[in-house]
């Protein structure tokens, strides 16, 4: 008899305007994983968990997810609006706000959390090596057909778009300047530790979180560290660090909010509707032209202890400051911009 799978316990996260998301403590779930514990909670989950329910079944069974792409993380971003961004330059430090990810053991931190930044040139890299995944998966001439579709649907989601939800103003910096002041504020005497905060579930995005701490900070001791392995070595995990050079590498199972197709059974295929479906006609309808889907993504969680900023010299803070679209739906208040006036704000400032 098979041993039944364990149940995660799940936190709802709540803000000032209620309830928007669910976490698991200390772990980096997969798609399955997040649907098991989802789907299993002693209590209904709230909608966000209800709405990633039903993306993960239009994903689940689809070899999109086994791609198994390694992404080297070289850079951060911060994105933020108008008013924060005036701030950041005035002051030249981040601030950080108490956070609703913590484990739920823990007392209440405060974090600046910043998102990876892959660049194009990585992401064409892994499309590239992706396809070859694909054209092993599937006949030669069904892969060629499809290919254009894949093309379109790899790295289509929010975590690989210049664009922004929350605002028109992005700070971006290499992850060993970031580490490096931090390390010069809060550790000089050793090195940053790196924790598997946990993973974080909203309607479509599933965002695995790294903890960054100095080793001085004893309260993050119960979480696991985020694992330093060989690259060639199966299973690889979400997150790790390799033990070749130290670095930070990524492995999202999905890389698209929008499916194209599927991976199925040895073949792409569009994707297709039940049978059932009012606007089934041969297999097809509107409908799944575009299917939504769950994606991933990465944070890096920056633990400032007793309301300490994140302190980064001005000149990197000015080289680091551009402009970016607004991408829907935007999850912060106040005005937005078209790029071209952000970029006209930025070059009024005086730094």
């Amino acid at each position: 008899m098979a041993t039944a799978q364990p149940i995660d316990s799940v936190r709802e996260m709540r803000g000032l305007r209620g309830s928007f998301g669910n976490f698991v403590d200390a772990k980096f779930l997969s798609v399955e994983e997040v649907d098991h514990c989802l789907r299993n909670q002693p209590k209904s989950v709230n909608e966000a968990g209800r709405r990633m329910i039903r993306y993960i079944k239009k994903t689940i069974p689809d070899d999109f997810l086994q791609l198994g792409i390694t992404l080297p993380i070289t850079r951060l971003q911060h994105v933020t609006t108008e008013f924060s961004m005036r701030q950041i330059v005035q002051s030249g430090y981040f601030i950080a706000e108490v956070s609703t990810i913590l484990p739920s053991n823990l007392p209440k931190s405060k974090f600046s959390c910043w998102s990876v930044q892959i660049p194009q040139e990585q992401i064409e890299e892994a499309q590239q090596e992706a396809f070859l995944v694909v054209q092993g998966m599937v006949p030669e001439n069904n892969a060629r057909e499809f290919e254009e579709k894949f093309n379109a649907q790899f790295a289509n989601s929010p975590a690989f778009s210049d664009a922004s939800r929350y605002g028109n103003f992005k700070f971006s910096l290499s992850l060993s300047d970031l580490l490096s002041e931090y390390k010069e504020l809060h550790c000089p005497d050793s090195e940053p530790e790196f924790r598997v905060l946990g993973t974080a579930m909203y309607k479509q995005e599933i965002a695995h979180i790294v903890l960054v701490h100095s080793p001085t900070t004893t309260q993050f001791n119960d979480l696991p560290f985020v694992p330093i392995i060989e690259r060639n070595a199966k299973p690889l995990p979400f997150v790790f660090r390799s033990q070749e050079d130290g670095k930070f590498y990524w492995r999202p199972e999905s890389t698209a909010d929008v499916l194209k197709m599927r991976i199925s059974k040895n073949q792409c295929r569009m994707r297709e509707c039940p049978v059932n479906c009012s606007y089934y006609d041969n297999g097809r309808c509107l409908h799944c032209l575009q299917t939504y889907t769950v994606w991933n993504h990465l944070i890096f969680a920056f633990h400032l202890p007793e309301n300490e900023p994140l302190r980064i010299q001005r000149e990197k803070l000015k080289e680091s400051l551009s402009a970016c679209d607004i991408l829907d739906p935007y999850m912060k208040e106040g005005r937005t911009y078209k790029r071209q006036e952000a970029g006209e704000i930025i070059r009024s400032l005086e730094i």
